[in-house]
């Protein structure tokens, strides 16, 4: 459904699992497909020792990525205070 051609039934009704304006979380099955771009980052990736990445700012999309846990607990952390000051994201 295009965004032109919602209804404002549709956009109440309880009753469809999809509808994420009226519920929170995941819905019961996927809702999309990787692009061609998207797989073709995941079979090549850029070249790194990298094990650990946090997005630690869901607005900006900022993301950090290292090959130290005690480094990934630090990121966490900026993410887990993001978290905190956000918390209807």
């Amino acid at each position: 459904v295009q965004a032109k051609d919602l209804t404002q039934s549709m956009l109440t009704d309880a009753s469809n699992p999809y509808n994420d304006r009226l519920h929170q979380g995941l819905p019961p099955t996927p809702i999309g497909n990787p692009g061609p771009e998207m797989i073709k980052a995941a079979m090549n990736p850029t070249p790194g020792n990298w094990i650990y990445f946090v997005t630690v700012n869901l607005d900006t999309g900022l993301t950090y990525f290292t090959n130290s846990e005690k480094q990934f607990q630090a990121y966490k952390a900026q993410y887990e205070k993001w978290q905190a000051a956000n918390p209807s994201v």
